[in-house]
């Protein structure tokens, strides 16, 4: 589980998902992110429902 680790890169322009091999020990990359936050506007997504199952729709 110490295996993977994942850095909060802050915000870009476009989405941007990077992968880096990084020896064990060793300093993970530092963020780079292009966008300031207090530029971002973030949109509200509508509430998720759950799954239902098979069962349910009797």
């Amino acid at each position: 589980a110490d295996r993977v680790v994942t850095v909060d890169g802050g915000y870009r322009e476009e989405l941007t998902v990077e992968l880096w091999v990084v020896p064990s020990g060793a300093t993970p990359p530092s963020a780079s992110p292009t966008v300031d936050p207090s530029e971002v506007k973030t949109t509200r997504t509508p509430t998720r429902r759950g799954r239902r199952d098979d069962d349910d729709e009797e």
